[in-house]
């Protein structure tokens, strides 16, 4: 079976219970976000974080632009979601 989506997970990085929206890289548009490594059903796009700051997501690998609260400012940086799920960081 070959992985249609990699992982991305972000932990005790963000305000408890906010969210975050996963935009295709270099663009305003929303990314295709799934709940599993073969895109079988998708996610909501922002994402939760959890009471403690915690979020994950499978998207197809490459770049994202992550838009994320920090106070009364949205800070966007752009990670990778890698092939592998199992090479998601932190893990």
């Amino acid at each position: 079976m070959t992985v249609a989506a990699g992982r991305f997970t972000g932990l005790n990085a963000l305000p408890p219970n906010s969210s975050v929206s996963v935009f295709t890289h270099g663009t305003s548009t929303l990314a295709s976000l799934y709940t599993d490594k073969i895109n079988g059903t998708a996610a909501a796009n922002p994402v939760e974080v959890d009471e403690y700051g915690n979020f994950s997501f499978f998207a197809v690998p490459g770049d994202v632009d992550l838009a994320m609260p920090y106070g009364s400012t949205v800070e966007t940086i752009t990670v990778t979601v890698p092939a592998d799920p199992t090479e998601a960081w932190p893990g």
